[in-house]
């Protein structure tokens, strides 16, 4: 920041109506990158819920279970391994640790490099892990939600040429802008 003038920053809600589910996108410009909005994930499934750091989940129809999910950096507090992020946990075992783990990265950085590994492994062979198929309909998402926002009508999707190999967003069927 470089005053104390407050800044408005512009902030799109759509719910995005599929067959089965709705999807809700709500995204506010400066919350990611700003010293007081938090980070706001919530993720509803069928037999579990992620509420930023909080899961919740059914293993069986007679048992919940809950846990947090917890972040593990290191080069705090007297550790002496090195700047950098160790990991997360969940439910009593380790979700994500980064392959990356020797380097003083931030975390978009950490995502940059693990697709550039990614995308290695794939070009030497292994199964893709973001395709082009998932890239093309995320991208074509966004854009109908952009256009859902601009107009402030219903949008709906329409069957794309690279549809047919996704397994996801088939049952897509309209976006809808904020009332």
């Amino acid at each position: 920041p470089t005053s104390d003038a407050p800044e408005v920053f512009p902030q799109i809600l759509a719910s995005l109506e599929f067959d089965s589910s709705v999807g809700i996108y709500d995204f506010e410009e400066g919350q990611h990158r700003s010293y007081i909005r938090t980070q706001r994930i919530l993720i509803k499934g069928d037999r579990g819920v992620i509420d930023d750091k909080r899961v919740k989940y059914l293993p069986d129809c007679k048992t919940a279970m809950e846990s947090e999910i917890t972040r593990h950096d290191r080069g705090h507090d007297e550790n002496c391994e090195g700047v950098g992020l160790k990991g997360f946990t969940a439910c009593g075992e380790w979700v994500y640790t980064p392959r990356f783990t020797n380097a003083r990265l931030n975390d978009d950085e950490i995502a940059a490099a693990e697709c550039m590994a990614r995308m290695n492994e794939y070009i030497n062979g292994a199964s893709p892990f973001y395709s082009f198929a998932e890239a093309a309909q995320d991208a074509y998402l966004g854009m109908l939600i952009t256009r859902a926002s601009e107009s402030g009508e219903v949008v709906k999707a329409e069957a794309q040429p690279w549809a047919e190999n996704l397994k996801i967003h088939n049952d897509m069927r309209e976006i809808n802008p904020p009332n």
